[in-house]
């Protein structure tokens, strides 16, 4: 074999060789790329798993939230009705000592007038109002008043400022079914006149003629206070005025006649 024979022939098995290892090469990084593909789709599926996981903690997780919401507003509710019902507990006891007290206090009323007599020109008006207590108590640190007032016309009620113009003495308790007389017109038993009435019956006497002939109307009002036997103030209006002149007829005001 001449030498050009042994080079061809080593060339053909450096070629052999070549190709074997090119073989060898493509076999491996067929091998890598077979082994990371599957590697990344086990991290695909792991990822996914995890993501599952992941979605079921936080359905708990809002579950629970839920949950908690729900016994909060429950707690809540109930605290509501809790409260209403402390509420409703106070009212009815309020409402229960209010109604033993309205059952068991003073109720001081007008009963009605009587002995309407007088009414000339040297005598005034005079008439007796009756205070009547309906209730099962006394009525206790009873002051009264009275007051006169003429009108060139019918009055429903006195006004504000001459209601503030009465002056209150002194009169003994109600009894419990009891009355209390008073006689308005005169001057009061085992009392002494002041000069205002002195000069507020010289007044009345001198406008006689004018009420006689009904050019005046004549009204009577006045308040009687007191308390009942919790201690709480009450008042009782009246007004009544001189609804016939010749006959002494009594009448009764359309207003200032309420109690309380």
């Amino acid at each position: 074999m001449n030498e050009f024979e042994r080079s061809t022939v080593r060339w053909a098995k450096l070629a052999v060789a070549m190709s074997g290892l090119a073989a060898v090469f493509v076999c491996l990084q067929w091998y890598e790329m077979h082994t990371g593909s599957a590697d990344t789709h086990e991290l695909a599926v792991s990822a996914g798993k995890q993501a599952d996981r992941t979605k079921e903690l936080a359905d708990r997780m809002k579950d629970q939230a839920d949950q908690t919401k729900i016994v909060a507003d429950q707690a809540k509710v109930q605290a509501g009705a809790s409260k209403l019902l402390a509420q409703n507990s106070v009212d009815t006891l309020h409402n229960t000592q209010k109604t033993f007290r309205d059952e068991q206090r003073s109720w001081v009323g007008v009963q009605g007038t009587t002995d309407s007599r007088g009414f000339t020109e040297a005598e005034p008006w005079i008439v007796t109002v009756i205070f009547f207590n309906s209730g099962k108590t006394p009525a206790s640190d009873v002051q009264s008043s009275g007051m006169f007032l003429t009108s060139p016309f019918p009055l429903s009620e006195p006004t504000k400022d001459q209601v503030k113009q009465l002056a209150f003495r002194p009169a003994e308790s109600i009894a419990p079914q009891g009355v209390y007389r008073q006689i308005i017109g005169v001057d009061y038993a085992g009392g002494t006149i002041s000069d205002s009435q002195r000069a507020g019956e010289q007044t009345l006497l001198s406008q006689y003629n004018f009420i006689k002939t009904k050019h005046l109307y004549l009204y009577y009002f006045g308040l009687l206070k007191y308390n009942d036997t919790f201690g709480k103030s009450h008042e009782t209006q009246y007004c009544i005025f001189l609804a016939n002149p010749d006959t002494k007829e009594v009448g009764m005001c359309n207003a200032f006649n309420d109690l309380n």
